[in-house]
């Protein structure tokens, strides 16, 4: 897969439950714009979870963590964090839409 532009995710899958996420390479502040956004359209199409795949111990999983622990990802029900991904778990809510999310719907 092409990437859109420098910040934007290496790939998003959707299997229906689970979106995941990777956004090595981008800055911390794109990353999280990302990922606020993927767990916005996550929770609105009835998926239970979002992975982040962010690396080991850089910036982006600093960000995330702490963004996580001021309640700046708002819907946000619980998270786990190893090896270089985060897993953030999302309320169930209704039917899930059937539409699978990819890069295009973040960027």
């Amino acid at each position: 897969m092409t990437r859109l532009s420098p910040d934007a995710p290496k790939s998003v899958t959707d299997d229906g439950r689970t979106v995941s996420i990777d956004v090595h390479g981008c800055s911390r502040e794109e990353a999280l714009r990302l990922i606020r956004q993927c767990v916005v359209l996550a929770s609105a199409r009835a998926r239970d979870r979002v992975e982040v795949i962010h690396g080991i111990g850089g910036v982006i999983e600093q960000g995330l963590r702490s963004a996580l622990s001021s309640g700046g990802l708002s819907g946000v029900t619980g998270s786990v964090t190893l090896s270089g991904r985060t897993v953030i778990s999302l309320p169930l809510s209704g039917n899930p839409d059937r539409r699978r999310i990819g890069v295009s719907d973040l960027v």
